[in-house]
C-alpha cells in the first residue's frame, strides 16, 4: 500500500503498483476495512501519494504516479479519470510546459480551490515544491532544484500538508530530517522543524485542524510523531513533540497517511513486502 485519503465516510486505500506484490489501483473501503469498490488498474502505473481535495470542479482525488511522471484526478464517485497535469512519460525539469520526476503528493486549499501544491522529488531529477493553477496547469512559483540543506531547499520532499491557519504548506522534506513550513502566496520559507528522534526521518505530514495536530510518519525509524499545531500569530514556533508513538516493527515501512477529521482517525499505508493500511486513533495518552 502506498498511500490513503478519506472523504465522505470512505477510505481510498492506493496500491503502489509494479515495484510492489499488486497493481497499481485504489481500493475504496468503509472506515471499518470492508470492500466497497476498487478502480485505477491499468490507468495508474506506480502510484505514491493520494489527497482529497476541493478544484473549481468540485471535490476530486489527486494521485500523483510516479511511473509516468504525471499527477492524475479522478472523480472518486465513479472512479473516472478527469485530468492529467505533466507530460506522461516525459520525466523532467520543465517548467513550461510543466514536467515531473517521481512526483510524491499534493495539497490543496479549501478556500483557493483555483490552485494546489505538489511535492515533486522521492528521488529523480527535482527536489521541488510548486504551486500550480488548476485551469491552466501553469507553475504559479516553485521552489527547491537541486538536494539541498538550506532554508526553502530540499533533499526528498515526499509529503505536503495544508495549514489553513498559517495559509501555508507543510513539507516532509525526508532526507533533511525535518519538517519546512513555506508561504501558500510565494513559497517564501517561513520555518522548519526537526525535533524528532535520532534516525527519524519525516516520510508523511498531514494536519489535523480540528484536534490542532501535526501528524508525522516516520518510515525510516517506525514512529507516529503528534505534534501542536502552532498558532498562525508565531512567525517562528518552537518544535515540540506531544507524543512520539513506536508502531509495531514490520519489514514493510510507514508511507503516506490520511486524516479523518470527524473522528481522529489516522490512516497510514506501509510500502513493502506485506503491504498493508493502518488505522489508529491517537489518545490523549496513547492511541487505540
Amino acid at each position: 500500500m502506498s498511500a490513503a485519503a478519506f472523504a465522505n465516510g470512505r477510505v481510498f486505500a492506493v496500491e503502489r503498483g509494479p515495484d510492489q506484490p499488486y497493481a497499481s489501483l485504489v481500493h475504496v473501503l468503509s472506515p471499518t476495512g470492508k470492500a466497497l469498490f476498487e478502480f485505477g488498474k491499468g490507468v495508474i502505473e506506480t502510484a505514491h501519494g493520494a489527497h482529497i481535495g476541493d478544484t473549481p470542479e468540485g471535490s476530486r482525488l489527486f494521485i500523483t504516479d510516479m511511473g509516468d511522471f504525471t499527477v492524475k484526478v479522478f472523480d472518486f464517485e465513479s472512479g473516472t479519470l478527469l485530468r492529467t497535469f505533466g507530460e506522461p512519460h516525459k520525466e523532467g525539469t520543465s517548467l513550461d510546459p510543466i514536467q515531473f520526476g517521481n512526483v510524491a503528493d499534493v495539497a490543496t486549499d479549501p478556500r483557493n480551490a483555483s490552485r494546489f501544491f505538489v511535492v515533486d522529488g522521492d528521488g529523480g531529477p527535482n527536489n521541488r515544491l510548486l504551486a500550480l493553477d488548476w485551469a491552466s496547469g501553469r507553475v504559479l512559483w516553485s521552489r527547491g532544484g537541486a538536494p539541498t540543506a538550506k532554508p526553502g531547499g530540499f533533499d526528498v520532499p515526499h509529503s505536503v500538508a495544508w495549514d489553513a491557519g498559517r495559509q501555508a504548506v507543510w513539507v516532509a522534506d525526508r532526507s533533511n530530517n525535518r519538517t519546512q513550513v513555506l508561504s501558500a502566496r510565494d513559497g517564501s520559507f517561513l520555518f522548519e522543524w526537526s525535533c524528532f528522534l535520532p534516525g527519524s526521518q519525516p516520510w508523511s505530514v498531514r494536519i489535523d485542524s480540528v484536534r490542532g495536530t501535526v501528524l508525522v510518519a516516520d518510515g525510516t525509524a517506525g514512529y507516529l510523531y503528534v505534534m501542536p499545531l502552532p498558532s498562525a500569530d508565531d512567525p517562528n514556533p518552537a518544535c515540540r513533540v506531544s507524543q512520539a508513538l513506536p508502531l509495531p516493527p514490520a519489514a514493510a515501512k510507514l508511507h503516506e497517511m490520511a486524516v479523518d477529521e470527524t473522528t481522529g482517525a489516522i490512516y497510514i499505508a506501509q510500502v513493502g513486502d506485506p503491504t498493508a493500511l493502518l488505522k489508529l486513533r491517537v489518545m490523549p495518552t496513547g492511541r487505540d
